[in-house]
């Protein structure tokens, strides 16, 4: 199926393989203690990123990192999820009974996550630390939860909020436009982001981001591409995300042009609610593999990019103004 937008035929083709959650594959506990998946493991770092080890090796590229405390920690690959309850000095193995594009974690039991099963993607929860997992009735392709019983997904061009913990779920927001996939990342207060992707064509990719401030009563239009939004507003990139809800008011965003060189990725960053936003080219990483991104706070951050054999840590201490590479293996 295609979309004609402003004057361009905008087909589901192949995107660049950024990230499929919010995060990712970089997790920090604070501004020196850090882990990040990679092709063939997990590495940390407990000095900001100056030096890294391997902290756990695994035979498949470990795609996304979270430590919902710091000492808990969840790693995922498509060999299931790995757990630490020590900061990452021992990692172990919950098992391959389900197969997971995503994982949200509130503590070391609870985590929502997001299936692959034969009908499509199907939002799931554990209550026993990954070891196993129950559909809770709804689609989605991304979800994530600010307390055990509040919570939103995404779902192609629509967001679906529960207040029960996933028992009943509502409609909160349609996005006045085609979307194939939505990834939404929520912070407890209420703030809600939610970034809507649809077709690509030379060398760009349709998109649209909302954020609401009040748990998903009122939505507004922040950034987009190809993209009928109710106000104008700023792109990010020809391609867009992954993000990072830092807080309530700050939020970074990363974009990437495909045709700069070997690609080329920005930040497109908000310290202000989105009433301003600011876009960087970075220098690196460099590449069109998969990224992610985690801040700590508004000015300290990190970026990898993994492309299926070589995975690039860079960080920035100036919020995004310039970027030192870190890791290269």
């Amino acid at each position: 199926m295609a979309l004609a937008v402003c004057g361009l035929v905008l087909a589901a083709g192949a995107a660049p393989a950024l990230a499929d959650s919010p995060l990712g594959a970089v997790a920090f506990a604070g501004r020196l203690r850090g882990h990040v998946g990679v092709a063939r493991g997990i590495v940390a770092t407990a000095d900001g990123g100056r030096t890294w080890h391997l902290e756990r090796y695994t035979a498949h590229r470990v795609h996304e990192v979270q430590f919902p405390t710091a000492q808990i920690g969840f790693a995922l690959s498509r060999r299931g999820v790995l757990a630490t309850t020590d900061g990452g000095a021992r990692w172990t193995h919950r098992g391959l009974r389900t197969t997971l594009a995503q994982v949200d974690f509130l503590n070391r039991r609870v985590g929502w996550g997001v299936a692959e099963r034969a009908g499509g993607l199907e939002v799931v929860r554990t209550r026993d630390g990954g070891r196993s997992w129950k559909g809770r009735g709804v689609r989605g392709h991304s979800v994530c939860f600010t307390t055990p019983s509040v919570g939103w997904v995404g779902q192609g061009r629509k967001v679906l909020f529960t207040h029960d913990g996933g028992a009943t779920w509502q409609l909160q927001f349609t996005l006045a436009h085609r979307a194939g996939a939505a990834v939404v990342h929520c912070t407890p207060g209420g703030s809600v982001w939610a970034l809507f992707t649809d077709g690509v064509a030379a060398s760009h990719e349709a998109y649209a981001v909302y954020a609401s401030f009040d748990g998903g009563s009122h939505w507004v239009a922040e950034l987009a591409q190809f993209v009928h939004t109710p106000r104008k507003v700023p792109r990010i990139d020809d391609y867009a995300g992954p993000f990072d809800v830092v807080s309530p008011q700050v939020v970074k965003f990363l974009g990437l042009c495909v045709a700069c060189g070997r690609g080329r990725p920005s930040l497109t960053a908000t310290a202000t609610h989105g009433r301003a936003w600011v876009h960087r080219r970075m220098s690196v990483p460099r590449g069109v593999g998969d990224y992610s991104v985690m801040f700590v706070d508004r000015r300290r951050g990190w970026v990898a990019e993994a492309d299926g054999r070589t995975t690039r840590i860079a960080h920035t201490g100036n919020a995004g103004v310039t970027w030192t590479l870190q890791y290269l293996g």
